[in-house]
């Protein structure tokens, strides 16, 4: 059953984000050559939301139904593809470049691509058309989509309530400790699996002010119980009593259910809750509490897709927020936008949502990272399926499966070698992101050491078999191969703590790329001349790493949120002036080099973009 219940996560919203790029056409047909025809698109504009519909439907049916999962791999694959293939060409639209058609060749070459990627997205088409008309034979209804805001919950801490559920342990644990006390009994053990309620137990049985009377010396550490939500309503109150018993006496089930319904005091809303067919999913085959999936059910579509990426991450992973909410990005997961928003302020917001419905819970020694509930980590491993492999977690092998798209691993230099032959599977992988599993304060060490025999030809490798990639990492390496400028879907290159002392200028063919990082580079002093070309180009991350000037005409990255430092340069097209283009900066930058500032015209524009540059990162 694992990887059974795959499909609706991402499904739900990344329909809308296809059905969207079709709203573009006219582009597609400029750069195609060949009217799709009206016919076609509003086939599939109808198709995709006729199986959008369908979704929710099938995402509680799939659970019994092993005809509804197959159905759910078929579409989201389809879906896949279908944005795979519009990608490619409004990145076309948006880079094409007028050619002269004088010579036969170049134009027989190109209309030759362009002819195979309409057949394609024709095929496509009816392999979307033809699932849709698979519902009747499949039972499935359609279900209107919920408001992403219907299920939003305030990001405030549970207060400390009443514990229901048990009583009978605490009766039995205050007897254990009134039979012993006279025998100065040091420790009792409360054991048993992760989330079953062992410190809650343990806060109950403090709080009882009689027993307590018999310590001189007491302490306790808090761990937060199911909230009184009922707002006063014996209805909602008895209600509430059900779904804990329902529970079965975990805690972490109870809280996250008690974070679902702490704004909703209609009576459906929490019967509806009770009621679930999910109730009924078997434990034992998947491991997976009902409670916690039925608190992930009821997520926004966007939430949920967000949610399921974790699974990329070993158990037991501290995720740092700001990291998480540029992948996300990268990844498209995120609601829309709103006017005057940016993708990093949604992607934070999404974060934060899922923390107070306890999905992240922060570090309590280390306050800036977060970590996800073992049992909740199983539950975005069994939602996510042969769709996401995190290799080599823990000692465990995943195999690498043909609908792979995202892909996760510890080491490039076993991972090519070991996984040759299955990882040729994976045709349209999106996701090949190495994961750190050294502690944080020890990654200065892994810099020190040599770059590893052979990581040139297995980086060359991912680059050649993998072109629909949209977040790539590499780590150890010493040569990033040109091959990278053909990757033009990439939004998301992480080249940190690498050995890199150059960069190819095929680099900045990436239009799409929204995140460069370069954390650590310790070798690398100079960034491609092209930069400038990255217009789509959001965060730079270059923390420490020994840049001697800036690339020319930095100024029109006008999209750029992030830049940890400005070396000023002596040319004019790398110098000071170029801190007036990027007006979107909002975080804390450091000017290096002002000495380069040598004019008074030059030094009077460069206070005023300072101080430019400085109110817009207040």
């Amino acid at each position: 059953m694992a990887g059974a219940v795959i499909g609706g996560a991402f499904l739900s919203g990344f329909i809308n984000v296809v059905f969207d790029r079709f709203l573009f056409i006219e582009a597609a047909n400029l750069v195609l050559g060949e009217k799709l025809g009206p016919d076609l698109v509003e086939r599939l504009q109808t198709a995709l939301l006729a199986a959008e519909a369908l979704v929710l439907d099938a995402e509680q049916k799939q659970l019994e139904n092993e005809f509804v999962r197959k159905w759910l791999h078929s579409l989201r694959d389809a879906v896949y593809k279908a944005d795979d293939l519009l990608d490619s060409v409004f990145t076309k639209a948006a880079t094409r470049k007028e050619v002269p058609i004088s010579t036969f060749l170049p134009r027989f070459i190109m209309n030759y691509k362009d002819r195979e990627m309409i057949i394609e997205i024709k095929r496509v088409v009816r392999r979307i058309v033809d699932l849709e008309k698979c519902k009747e034979s499949l039972g499935l209804e359609k279900i209107p989509t919920r408001s992403s805001s219907s299920w939003r919950t305030p990001s405030t801490s549970l207060v400390r309530e009443n514990v229901y559920g048990r009583e009978d342990d605490q009766v039995a644990l205050i007897k254990m400790l009134y039979d012993n006390n006279q025998h100065q009994l040091s420790v009792i053990f409360v054991v048993g699996i992760g989330g079953v309620g062992k410190t809650t137990l343990a806060q109950c049985v403090y709080n009882n002010a009689e027993l307590m009377k018999r310590f001189d010396l007491k302490a306790w550490i808090y761990n937060a119980s199911f909230p009184k939500i009922s707002n006063g309503s014996s209805e909602l109150e008895g209600i509430g009593r059900k779904i804990v018993k329902k529970c079965d006496g975990l805690p972490l089930a109870a809280e996250t259910l008690g974070r679902l319904l702490r704004t909703k005091h209609d009576v459906k809303e929490w019967s509806k809750i009770l009621m679930s067919n999910i109730w009924g999913f078997s434990v034992t085959d998947s491991k997976i509490i009902p409670a916690l999936f039925i608190s992930y059910f009821h997520l926004p579509a966007y939430l949920k897709r967000c949610f399921v990426y974790c699974s990329l991450y070993p158990k037991g992973y501290q995720f740092d927020k700001d990291e998480l909410v540029l992948l996300w990005m990268a990844e498209d997961l995120l609601r829309p936008a709103k006017r005057g928003e940016t993708l990093v302020e949604i992607g934070r917001e999404c974060f934060d949502d899922l923390a107070s419905k306890l999905f992240f819970k922060q570090v309590q020694d280390n306050g800036g990272y977060f970590v996800m509930h073992d049992l909740l980590h199983d539950l975005a491993k069994f939602l996510a399926g042969d769709f996401f492999c995190c290799l080599e977690e823990h000692g465990e092998e995943e195999e690498i499966r043909t609908m792979t798209h995202h892909l996760s691993y510890r080491s490039l230099r076993h991972t090519m070698p070991k996984y040759f032959s299955s990882i040729d599977k994976a045709k349209s992988l999106r996701t090949f992101l190495h994961i750190n599993h050294l502690p944080r304060r020890k990654m200065s060490q892994l810099n020190l050491l040599p770059p590893s025999f052979g990581m040139e030809n297995a980086a060359r490798d991912v680059l050649s078999k993998f072109k629909y990639l949209r977040v790539l990492s590499f780590h150890k390496l010493d040569v990033l191969p040109d091959l990278i400028g053909e990757l033009i879907h990439l939004r998301y290159l992480d080249l940190s703590w690498t050995h890199i002392n150059v960069l190819p200028e095929s680099l900045c063919n990436l239009y799409n790329l929204q995140t460069l990082k370069l954390q650590n580079c310790l070798n690398l002093t100079m960034l491609p001349n092209g930069m400038h070309n990255l217009v789509n180009l959001q965060h730079l991350d270059i923390r420490r790493t020994p840049l001697e000037e800036m690339p020319r005409e930095m100024g029109k990255l006008k999209y750029l949120q992030h830049l940890n430092y400005f070396v000023v340069g002596k040319q004019e097209d790398n110098g000071i002036k170029e801190l007036g283009g990027l007006s979107n900066l909002h975080e804390a930058l450091e000017i290096l080099k002002l000495e380069n500032v040598t004019s008074s015209s030059e030094a009077m524009a460069a206070g005023y973009q300072i101080r430019y540059t400085l109110m817009n990162c207040l």
